[in-house]
């Protein structure tokens, strides 16, 4: 199997203060990307994968106001107040020992839906 690689940078500037940069890259076996609409006030779940081997995980919304959401029924409430980006295996690990459903919620009262996007990389040998 073909190993992917994903490039990966992140910068961080501080207002009169240090400035921090990331970069890297990781190979996985292979990607997906998924993308569900929430509707105000309601949820939705996304299907992200079978098994324990995301190594990557990016998750982006539209809008960050009064999102939330669970991995595969853990009962922890997540905030998705800005995106979430795990990398490596350790990191991804911090969801739960599985991320195979996502169940995002859209809390908000008004009548604005919220599109979700995952970018999801794996590993078969894991």
């Amino acid at each position: 199997m073909s190993k992917k690689e994903i490039s990966w940078s992140l910068k961080v500037q501080v207002t009169g203060g240090p400035s921090v940069a990331a970069s890297d890259t990781i190979e996985v076996d292979g990607y997906d990307v998924l993308e569900a609409t929430v509707l105000a006030g309601g949820s939705e779940t996304i299907n992200v994968q079978p098994g324990d081997d995301a190594q990557f995980l990016l998750i982006t919304a539209t809008s960050y106001k009064n999102m939330t959401y669970e991995v595969d029924g853990s009962g922890t409430t997540v905030t998705l107040d800005g995106a979430h980006v795990l990398i490596g295996e350790g990191a991804v690990s911090l969801l739960g020992s599985t991320q195979n459903q996502f169940e995002f919620s859209n809390g908000g009262t008004g009548t604005e839906d919220v599109t979700v996007s995952i970018l999801v990389g794996r590993d078969a040998t894991v």
